[in-house]
């Protein structure tokens, strides 16, 4: 069957497989030892989470968006506030983005 005709039914009738995403160990070491720059646009603290509106991460193949993440400290968020520029670490973990360092830009 071709991809296309799997893709289209799958459309047709609600079903997709499941997507696969990159993780560090994937990529080459010098991609996943980058930082990534972004902006925060929410923190929640009871949560663990900050919302960060990013470039594209290319230790995990995402391309720029917006989205929330968990944080791997989530004391770290204490130091910052919404609208602060950063560049920080993710990795993809347990079905989950998780930012593993987050510092200000300078």
């Amino acid at each position: 069957m071709k991809k296309t005709t799997l893709l289209f039914a799958c459309l047709l009738f609600g079903v997709l497989p499941p997507l696969q995403a990159a993780t560090p160990a994937s990529a080459p070491a010098s991609v996943a030892d980058e930082y990534t720059r972004g902006e925060i646009r929410k923190i929640d603290l009871p949560a663990g989470k900050v919302t960060l509106k990013h470039e594209q991460i290319r230790s995990l193949g995402m391309d720029p968006m917006t989205m929330a993440f968990l944080m791997k400290d989530p004391t770290v968020l204490g130091r910052f506030q919404v609208g602060d520029k950063v560049r920080f670490r993710a990795i993809y973990q347990g079905g989950r983005y998780i930012v593993t360092d987050l510092e200000p830009v300078r």
